[in-house]
């Protein structure tokens, strides 16, 4: 038989019914009832079968418990022998499986077993992250195609005017470099090559005083001599 809600195959047994499967988690706990009506029984095994039968823990007429190797300190039992509660804690993946109850007692030689009126329970443990299974996957969200598309649209539109501002600021960087270094010089009136504009200026002062050192010999000339002519050109 397939257990609902897992991948694992479990073995066939009679009785069992789909009111009689429980799930759980690791490290979570699993309450089985066990009962008869039959009185004066000596004692009461709890089995578990999954892929082989095997022994959880055996209760004597005393109520002492015995459990098995893999269920020390995990069973706790409670209730009257005829009727009891077998608490099985900190369940693991391992634990899954068939339990049911079987109660014991001794005739002579012979023993007779009788099976709980509580029949059997299928446990099914799973981990945290379990598969999921058929029904009940976890649908997760898919992103809407529209809100992708406006989100590429937006990053290329930031991506294109980056690069058209970087541009431009190279664009304005190269222009003002270009203009300061023309700047500085300009061509002179006669050769064309550049000079300083002051240099015209420097020429003319360093003429001046010639001119009035003549000026002065022609009037010496004139006060000596007044029909000294050509010295009349510079007045």
């Amino acid at each position: 038989m397939s257990g609902t809600g897992t991948q694992q195959v479990l073995p066939y047994h009679p009785g069992l019914s789909g009111e009689r499967i429980e799930r759980r988690r690791e490290g979570e706990k699993i309450e089985i009832p066990c009962s008869t009506d039959q009185l004066n029984q000596d004692g009461m095994h709890l089995y578990k079968s999954y892929d082989q039968k095997q022994e959880v823990t055996f209760l004597n007429e005393k109520m002492e418990s015995s459990p098995r190797i893999g269920f020390a300190d995990r069973v706790q039992i409670t209730g009257g022998l005829n009727k009891l509660t077998a608490t099985i804690t900190n369940l693991t993946i391992d634990d899954t499986g068939v339990f049911w109850c079987q109660y014991l007692k001794y005739e002579g030689p012979k023993h007779h077993y009788t099976d709980s009126k509580d029949g059997q329970i299928l446990l099914v443990v799973t981990g945290v992250e379990r598969c999921p299974t058929p029904g009940t996957e976890s649908h997760t969200p898919r992103p809407d195609p529209e809100v992708q598309m406006s989100t590429l649209l937006i990053v290329s539109a930031i991506t294109v005017c980056s690069l058209v501002l970087l541009v431009l600021i190279i664009l304005i960087i190269g222009v003002k470099h270009c203009c300061a270094r023309k700047g500085k010089y300009k061509p002179g009136p006669e050769t064309g090559v550049g000079l300083p504009h002051h240099r015209s200026d420097s020429v003319y002062e360093q003429m001046r005083p010639q001119r009035a050192t003549s000026m002065s010999q022609c009037s010496g000339q004139v006060l000596i001599n007044p029909a000294y002519m050509p010295c009349r050109n510079f007045t």
